[in-house]
């Protein structure tokens, strides 16, 4: 499947996702992302892409699955992962911001500021972090459903 496939392409819109098999032989930017629920990141890195005019191709990853497709791609099972042609999956928040400005400076995702980027880094940590709103509404949902399981 050539990435010139413009069914698979997105620039916005309803989301038609491809499984990682299918998406591992293109090129150009692939993005896991959640299936069926919503993830806050991953609808900020799709609102980033789309607000840079970067088409993307998404892939499908299940929530509390083992996705082991994903998995043996990207290296992590969760969503979201941004992939771009053969280079390493990128994973960390921080990574994704930089690679999608790196891919189309302007317009600027970041200030040009170093006081108000850092400003502006440290807030979407607090949101996005491992140990941010992000990080803690992932936790809290996996002590109840784990409760749940016992119940």
């Amino acid at each position: 499947m050539a990435m010139q496939d413009d069914k698979y392409i997105l620039k916005g819109g309803n989301c038609v996702y491809l499984s990682p098999e299918e998406a591992r032989g293109m090129g150009g930017i692939r993005l896991a992302l959640t299936v069926g629920a919503f993830n806050p990141w991953g609808q900020a890195v799709k609102k980033m892409l789309e607000y840079k005019g970067l088409k993307y191709v998404a892939v499908a990853q299940y929530a509390g699955e083992p996705n082991d497709a994903l998995v043996t791609w990207t290296g992590s099972r969760n969503a979201p992962a941004l992939v771009y042609d053969e280079n390493p999956a990128l994973i960390r928040w921080l990574d994704q911001i930089a690679f999608i400005e790196n891919c189309k400076p302007s317009p600027a995702l970041l200030p040009p500021d170093s006081e108000l980027r850092a400003i502006t880094i440290g807030i979407c940590n607090e949101l996005a972090g491992e140990w941010g709103m992000a990080g803690a509404a992932v936790s809290c949902c996996w002590i109840c459903m784990r409760r749940a399981e016992k119940a």
